[in-house]
């Protein structure tokens, strides 16, 4: 195997760099569920503190020092996983805004629809005391009460 150029390597570490500003961009609370090294969620945490600079351009060169020495894989599939994520909570979002606007109108078939998709252990009893008694027949034919 030959070895690395300067340009490869230093393509590489950019490379990671720019992972390191992606979990900067995630923030505390996200980057505290993922499972990385502790001196890189601290090193990246602290990099969010910083304001634009000269300091926090040697923080990102840091964190990616720190990233060279860790696979840095799994980091993308989890910044994968989350970007995925954002498009699915964009959707359910638009969809609640669909139910809320539908439900203000009065559209009692929305509600049936919400009934006939949630997952409520004590839906039957909750459905027999607000719907009424057409929506109630449909909603039981659909969720086989």
């Amino acid at each position: 195997m030959e070895p690395k150029s300067k340009s490869q390597i230093k393509r590489e570490m950019l490379a990671l760099q720019s992972l390191g500003e992606q979990l900067v961009k995630l923030g505390p609370d996200r980057l505290n569920r993922m499972d990385i090294d502790p001196d890189l969620r601290e090193a990246v945490i602290h990099a969010g503190t910083l304001g634009k600079g000269e300091a926090l351009r040697r923080q990102m060169q840091y964190i990616g020092v720190l990233m060279r020495d860790i696979d840095p894989e799994p980091i993308r599939e989890a910044l994968e996983a989350i970007a995925h994520g954002r498009g699915q909570d964009a959707r359910l979002f638009q969809k609640l805004e669909r139910w809320r606007d539908e439900l203000i109108e009065g559209n009692e078939e929305t509600l049936a629809e919400i009934l006939v998709s949630t997952k409520i252990e004590n839906l039957p009893f909750v459905v027999i005391e607000i719907l009424p008694p057409r929506l109630l027949v449909m909603v039981v034919r659909v969720r086989g009460f």
